[in-house]
């Protein structure tokens, strides 16, 4: 059955809310580490990990044609995770800014050609009869998101021991866009490739 206007409607409200937080959580983050102008304490493969779950949601959230908050959130996040990589870059490996601007004029190419391919081969698997191509892809972003979380808890535990570098109102935001966009989904449709993700990003913060 068709979901009806109300609830197509709750499912936009949601999911803009999610996409609003979800599209600046990681700006206090960014202005945090261009205050201390270093990004210590920060895993490099926490945003590495982001960066590649978004890259692989994106692609799925579009084959599956949600609404375009959801379809926006990884192209956001991932985007941001790429300007705190460059960061770490910078400030703590003293790259020059050109370098910078030339790694996330690269990601920007490159993420957009990847994401084009993949939708591309999920619609010609689709219409060859081969299943679970977008499904894969949408867990292997829950993989590559929850797998981030590793390194930067060994390194709050094990080699800093304690929390270092690290925005608490990114987390705070973190956790409320998880929350709209896991209302967002379970308003209409509530599949379990397109919420793992959400349920990861909300557990961990």
């Amino acid at each position: 059955m068709a979901p009806s206007h109300t609830l197509q409607t709750l499912e936009n409200v949601f999911g803009t809310l999610g996409t609003v937080l979800w599209c600046i959580q990681l700006l206090p983050q960014v202005y945090l580490n261009y205050k201390r102008k270093t990004t210590q304490g920060l895993s490099v493969w926490l945003y590495l990990g982001w960066l590649l779950s978004g890259l692989c949601l994106g692609p799925y959230v579009i084959y599956q044609n949600i609404n375009i908050p959801i379809i926006v959130q990884p192209q956001c996040y991932g985007s941001l995770c790429a300007i705190i990589f460059i960061q770490m870059l910078y400030y703590d490996r003293k790259w020059k800014p050109w370098k910078g601007v030339a790694v996330f004029s690269t990601y920007m190419v490159v993420g957009a050609g990847w994401q084009v391919g993949i939708w591309e081969a999920m619609k010609a698997a689709d219409k060859n009869g081969v299943k679970g191509v977008p499904m894969a892809f949408g867990i292997l972003s829950a993989i590559f998101l929850s797998g981030g979380f590793g390194p930067q808890i060994y390194q709050i535990w094990f080699k800093d021991r304690e929390v270092i570098g690290i925005s608490y109102l990114f987390l705070a935001l973190d956790s409320g866009g998880a929350v709209a966009s896991i209302m967002s989904l379970g308003t209409t449709r509530l599949r379990l490739p397109e919420s793992l993700p959400y349920f990861f990003f909300l557990c961990a913060s």
